[in-house]
C-alpha cells in the first residue's frame, strides 16, 4: 500500500506495516428476515449494527529518509456500520457473506520519526480524522441450540481516505489515500 504526506512533511512516499495489538468489537444483531416462517428457505437475509474499537501500532517505511527511516504511532479506530448480509442455512450451521457501511474516527498519538544517522524525534500532540469506511466480511454461526450459537468472522476494514492532523513544535500531519485491516473474530452469540 502506499500512502502520502501532507506538504511539508518528511513522508513523501511510504509503505506500511500495520501491527494489530488489540481489537474489541460490541455487535448487535438487529434483525433477520425469513419470508416464510412455516417453510424456512435455506437463504436468509440479515442486518446487523456493528461498533467496534482497534488499536494497533502504526509503522510506515519510507524510501526518502535514506535506508530505511519509520515513523511509527500508536493508532485507535472507532467504527460504526450497518451490516446487510446473507446467511445460508446448513442444519446448525450458517455461514454468511455481507458488507458493512459506516464511518470511523481515527486518532493518532505518541508518534516518533526515527532516521539513521540522525536519530529519532518525537511528534508532539495527537492527531484525528473521521472518514467513511467499508467492510466486506465473511464468516460463520453453528448453533449449539435455538438461542446460542459459536461465531468466527473475518472482514477487512478499508478506511477511504484518513488525514491525520495535531498541533505542536513538531506535528503529526500524515494523509493516505486509504487504509485498510484485516480484523478475525470469534466468540458466542445469544439470539432473543
Amino acid at each position: 500500500r502506499r500512502g502520502r504526506a501532507a506538504e511539508g512533511d518528511l513522508l513523501e512516499a511510504c509503505e506500511r506495516e500495520v501491527w494489530m495489538s488489540h481489537y474489541t468489537s460490541f455487535r448487535a444483531l438487529s434483525g433477520q428476515y425469513d419470508p416464510n416462517p412455516d417453510k424456512p428457505s435455506w437463504i436468509m437475509p440479515a442486518i446487523q449494527y456493528d461498533f467496534f474499537w482497534t488499536g494497533l501500532n502504526y509503522k510506515a517505511k519510507d524510501a526518502s529518509f535514506g535506508s530505511g527511516g519509520t515513523l511509527t504511532a500508536d493508532l485507535d479506530t472507532f467504527t460504526f456500520s450497518v451490516d446487510p448480509m446473507l446467511k445460508f442455512r446448513v442444519g446448525a450451521f450458517h455461514p454468511y457473506v455481507g458488507v458493512g457501511i459506516g464511518g470511523t474516527y481515527l486518532r493518532a498519538q505518541h508518534g516518533q520519526v526515527t532516521v539513521p544517522g540522525l536519530g529519532t524525534a518525537s511528534l508532539s500532540g495527537s492527531a484525528s480524522d473521521t472518514d467513511f469506511s467499508v467492510s466486506p466480511m465473511v464468516g460463520a454461526e453453528y448453533f449449539l441450540n435455538e438461542h446460542w450459537a459459536l461465531t468466527a468472522e473475518w472482514k477487512y476494514l478499508y478506511i477511504i481516505d484518513p488525514k491525520l492532523s495535531g498541533s505542536g513544535a513538531i506535528p503529526i500531519d500524515y494523509h493516505s489515500s486509504g487504509l485498510g485491516l484485516q480484523l478475525m473474530t470469534g466468540g458466542l452469540k445469544f439470539f432473543f
